[in-house]
C-alpha cells in the first residue's frame, strides 16, 4: 500500500518526525506519514541530484504535481502523490503552504548565504512552519499561528544541528558570515563570529519556542503530535545560548536514550 511506502520512507530517512507522528492515533499517524514522506521527497531534491538542472526538475515535478492536486486533476501515478492527494481532499489542505516549501527548496541548490536576517526567517519558515501548519490541518485543527512559532524555532534548530555537514558541502545559511567563518566550519573550527550569530539566532528561537508552547496548551490534544515534531528543539537550542559555544561539540547528537526520553516525557504530559 501507499501509506506503507510514505511509513517506511520516514521511518528510514526522517527518525524524529517518525516518532513524533507515532504518538499520534492511527488515522492521524497515517496522514503525518504522508506530508513527511512529501517533505523528504523536496527536501532531498536538491541534494541527490548531480547538478542543479537536475534538482530543478525534481522540485518541478513536485511543484506540477501539487499544482495538479489543486486543480482536480487525476493524481501522477507515484505512491506519495497518490495519498498526498486523499489527504489534501480529505482536509482541504490549502495549496500555498505546499508551493512556498517548494520554492525555498529551490533555495537549497545555490550555495550562497541568505542575504539578510529576514531571507533566512523566510526560509525557516517555509521549510519547517509551513509543514507544521500542514500537518495540524492533517489531524483536523487549525493552528496556523502556533505552528509557525513552533516550526520556526525547531526549523532554526534544525540548521543549527546541520551546520557542520551544510559548511562540508560548501553551503551556509546564516547570513552575514564571512568566507573565513565557513572555512573555519568545513575544517571543524568554530569562530568567535559564528558563535555569536549562533548565539543570537537560538537566544530568540528559544522564546519563540517557548511562547509557541505556551499557546499549545490551549489546543486540542489531537493537534499535539503534529506540533510535537519539533521537540527536539528546546534543549539543542538552550546549548546554543551558552557562552563559548563549539558549535561542533556543543551542538552534536544527543544520546539515544536522552532522545526518545525526551519525546516519552512530552508525551506522556500532554505537552508540544
Amino acid at each position: 500500500m501507499s501509506i506503507d511506502h510514505c511509513r517506511e520512507m520516514v521511518r528510514a530517512g526522517d527518525p524524529d518526525r517518525f516518532l513524533s507522528a507515532m504518538s499520534a492515533p492511527p488515522e492521524g499517524q497515517g496522514a503525518l506519514m504522508v506530508l513527511y514522506a512529501f517533505n523528504l521527497e523536496v527536501a532531498r531534491a536538491p541534494w541527490v541530484a548531480s547538478e542543479p538542472l537536475i534538482g530543478q526538475m525534481r522540485l518541478q515535478f513536485w511543484h506540477d504535481a501539487i499544482a495538479g492536486i489543486h486543480e482536480g486533476k487525476p493524481p501522477r501515478r507515484h505512491p506519495v502523490v497518490e495519498e498526498l492527494a486523499a489527504l489534501t481532499a480529505r482536509r482541504a489542505l490549502p495549496r500555498a503552504p505546499f508551493d512556498a516549501l517548494i520554492a525555498a527548496r529551490m533555495a537549497d541548490l545555490d550555495p550562497a548565504p541568505p542575504e539578510t536576517r529576514a531571507a533566512l526567517e523566510a526560509y525557516v519558515d517555509a521549510t519547517s512552519g509551513g509543514l507544521m501548519q500542514l500537518a495540524a490541518r492533517a489531524l483536523g485543527t487549525e493552528a496556523d499561528a502556533v505552528a509557525a512559532d513552533i516550526g520556526r524555532a525547531s526549523g532554526m534548530a534544525n540548521l543549527m544541528r546541520a551546520l557542520p555537514e551544510l559548511a562540508v558541502r560548501g553551503h551556509m545559511p546564516l547570513p552575514g558570515l564571512t568566507l573565513a567563518d565557513r572555512v573555519a566550519l568545513s575544517e571543524g573550527r568554530t569562530t568567535p563570529e559564528l558563535a555569536e550569530a549562533v548565539r543570537l539566532l537560538a537566544t530568540e528561537a528559544r522564546a519563540t519556542l517557548r511562547r509557541g508552547r505556551r499557546a499549545a496548551r490551549r489546543l486540542p490534544r489531537s493537534v499535539l503530535p503534529a506540533l510535537r515534531a519539533g521537540w527536539r528543539a528546546g534543549p539543542l537550542l538552550s546549548a546554543a545560548t551558552r557562552p563559548g559555544l563549539d558549535a561542533l561539540r556543543d551542538l552534536g547528537p544527543e544520546s539515544e536514550f536522552r532522545r526518545r526520553g525526551a519525546l516519552l516525557w512530552r508525551t506522556v504530559l500532554g505537552r508540544a
